[in-house]
């Protein structure tokens, strides 16, 4: 009987279609350099609306805080029809810790006029996430589509005897 990762005569491996796995450690590089370009983005934004650099630090922490829900896909062993809820639910995740990091901020000091430069900040680097990882999620996804769809044919074809 064959199993996972047997060779048939012609060297192709029998791999079955669900057990096509995301990149994750590509994943986890392309979100932690977003997550870097994010916590600028909320920093710069904060910034540049004139905000104190006190303000500015916890738009940035705001965003730092959040995106610790960003590793869930890339740490999370699930199949790759999880996979993409996984994303979704740690971009929920995130956006909700954005979202209540930015309040606590909010409530429990004296922001003054910077108040809107906190959440605006706050939103922009959340967004910068969000976007860049739908995108990869996306491709990702196409992706493991088509090698299971690859792996779903060259199981059909018969094998070449020598």
């Amino acid at each position: 009987m064959l199993h996972e990762g047997a060779r048939l005569p012609d060297d192709r491996a029998i791999q079955a279609p669900h057990y096509v796995s995301p990149p994750r450690a590509k994943y986890a590089g392309i979100m932690a350099v977003t997550t870097v370009v994010a916590i600028a983005a909320a920093a710069g934004v904060a910034a540049m609306m004139g905000a104190p650099s006190r303000v500015v630090i916890l738009a940035a922490a705001a965003v730092a805080a959040g995106s610790m829900a960003t590793v869930l896909p890339a740490i999370l062993k699930v199949d790759r029809q999880s996979w993409g809820l996984v994303v979704l639910g740690s971009s929920m995740a995130r956006t909700m810790m954005v979202l209540v990091c930015a309040l606590i901020f909010d409530k429990t000091r004296d922001l003054g006029d910077a108040r809107t430069a906190l959440w605006i900040g706050a939103m922009v680097g959340a967004g910068v996430v969000l976007i860049v990882e739908s995108a990869v999620a996306v491709r990702v996804l196409a992706a493991m589509d088509k090698s299971a769809s690859a792996l779903k044919v060259s199981d059909t074809r018969p094998a070449a005897h020598a």
